[in-house]
């Protein structure tokens, strides 16, 4: 009887040992993440310690929204993954939303002290108006006779308590108002820090094979929505002499509910959502259509084409190996933090400084690089449409700084003078960027009214309109001055649109467009007058838009 228990209890062991072993749940930590302008690539990495045979291992930590089809496991000492579950699960409250809920309360709470503060204030006010009508209407204090330079004096007093009150009170009201600014402002911070991080987090769940009993290194990469980056620059010019320098930066947030913290992080301009498959023509083929086939087509009911999978369109930039974790090891400067790689179809910022970004949405700046081109700068100006002079920076070779598009904030001598846009998809030979107005130079136009009128010929009308600009130098240095006016282009044979010939001749005159150009360099103090004009003949009886 005794050698069948020992048999029992030797056979019980031996099926334990073969049956899955199951762990609590390990927590997984966030090493390195592509953000592209719309989603992200995350690599995430735990250890995990598992016994020979299989192991079930669940693994938190991760986003709450996954591209299931985008998750690869790697594995070390030779563990192999049998199967992997993706699940979601009511998220623990965070330190951080429970910190921000503190601080919530504790505005609250002064924020009632305060407004009891006032109501005992006002009734103290309304005690003494009261009083102060009384002594005003010849009335004694309470329990008192007094002399007539008595009553001045007690009247004086509750005077001068009432102003103290007042304020008193007018400050109480401002420190109101202001924490129900702050009071407003914390508890949108908080509604948003709960919505992220309050409702559900990420977790797989693992079936691991492992050889023999010892520590496995898991590395899970997968695609979340979650995440994206804006390009935004810098644009500062230090003189007109000096060559323009361009910070390339940008904004990046996540809202995956999971803060990045010191990871290696890189930006691409990939668009993984778009799909990077070439479209491919199939067969045309004519057929008759039935009437309810075509009202489906044409209200949008019938699905006509289908989207690739987010596996295919990321491709084998994540179909990686079973592979080992390596040490990232961040180098300690930052002007060469940033390699760009520029390939056919994207570029990438590799960073290698680690950057930390809360998983709550807050927007971190991130600097990318600064490059310096050189520049020509004119002052610009059509004061038809706008009386203020410009300063214009064309940049040529400027495809060579593989800028992107987005806004750039505009500073001169170091001084912000506003914000305006790059467009990186021109293709011009020059890129023009705007550094704002320049007051010490002013353009002014007229019209020259002895030169404008009407004639009648035959049963035509001819309308002459003239004008004169004038532009004045106020700087201590020469100008290269680009002056811009307008006539109009005929489109009816019957209307005949023509350049005065008293005018100051244009060094570039467009007629299609009907814009004519000065470009002349103006020196410090000087002034220049330009004449402009047009006549117009058509038919009497047209209304013309002039």
């Amino acid at each position: 009887m005794r050698n069948l228990w020992i048999a029992l209890i030797l056979l019980m062991a031996m099926t334990v040992d073969a049956q899955a072993t199951s762990t609590d749940e390990t927590a997984s930590n966030v090493k390195e993440v592509t953000v592209f302008f719309a989603g992200a690539e995350i690599v995430s990495e735990a250890s995990v310690n598992l016994v020979k045979g299989m192991n079930e291992i669940t693994v938190g930590g991760l986003s709450n929204s996954i591209e299931v089809n985008s998750v690869r496991i790697g594995t070390s000492n030779g563990t192999m993954v049998s199967a992997f579950e993706y699940e979601l699960k009511p998220a623990k409250q965070d330190d951080r939303v429970k910190q921000m809920q503190d601080s919530l309360d504790a505005s609250l709470a002064e924020l009632e002290r305060i407004s009891n503060d006032i109501r005992v204030e006002s009734e103290f006010r309304q005690t003494l108006t009261n009083v102060i009508l009384n002594l005003r209407q010849g009335g004694q204090p309470e329990g008192k006779a007094a002399s007539a330079d008595g009553l001045v004096n007690t009247l004086e007093y509750y005077e001068r308590t009432f102003k103290t009150t007042e304020n008193r009170i007018f400050v109480l009201n401002r420190a109101v108002q202001k924490l129900q600014k702050d009071i407003a402002e914390r508890t949108s911070r908080l509604n948003r820090e709960k919505t992220v991080r309050g409702m559900t987090q990420g977790l797989l769940k693992l079936s691991l094979a492992a050889p023999a009993n010892g520590t496995c290194l898991l590395r899970i990469t997968y695609y979340t929505p979650l995440a994206s980056w804006t390009p935004y620059h810098e644009v500062s010019v230090d003189g007109i002499d000096k060559p323009v320098k361009i910070t390339s930066k940008a904004k990046v947030a996540q809202t995956t509910g999971t803060d990045w913290k010191q990871v290696a992080l890189k930006l691409s301009t990939s668009a993984p959502t778009f799909g990077k498959t070439a479209p491919l023509f199939s067969t045309w083929s004519l057929r008759e259509q039935p009437q309810d086939e075509l009202m489906a087509v044409a209200y949008g009911t019938k699905r006509r084409f289908t989207a690739p999978s987010l596996s295919n369109i990321l491709g084998d930039r994540l179909m990686r190996e079973q592979e080992s974790i390596e040490e990232i090891t961040p180098q300690p400067k930052m002007d060469d933090h940033v390699e760009v790689l520029d390939n056919p179809i994207n570029v990438t910022y590799n960073i290698d400084i680690p950057y930390t970004i809360a998983g709550n949405g807050n927007v971190q700046n991130i600097e990318l690089r600064t490059q310096e081109i050189a520049a020509e700068y004119k002052h610009y100006c059509a004061p038809k449409l706008d009386p203020q002079v410009y300063l214009i920076a064309d940049l040529r070779q400027w495809e060579k700084l593989n800028l992107l598009n987005g806004k750039a904030n505009v500073s001169y001598d170091g001084t912000f003078v506003g914000e305006t846009f790059i467009n990186a998809a021109s293709t011009g030979d020059v890129l023009s960027l705007t550094l704002g107005i320049d007051r010490r130079v002013a353009v002014k136009r007229e019209q020259i009214n002895e030169m404008t009128g009407k004639k009648t010929f035959g049963n035509d009308l001819k309308q002459e309109f003239s004008y004169r600009l004038s532009v004045r130098n106020n700087q201590s240095r020469p100008i290269k001055m680009v002056l811009k006016d307008q006539y109009p282009v005929s489109t009816l044979k019957q209307v005949e649109v023509q350049l005065l010939k008293d005018i100051t001749p244009p060094d570039i005159n467009k007629p299609e467009l009907g814009v004519v150009t000065w470009e002349q360099e103006i020196a410090a103090g000087e002034s220049k007058t330009y004449t402009f004009g047009y006549s117009v003949k058509y038919p009497k009886e047209m209304k013309l838009n002039l």
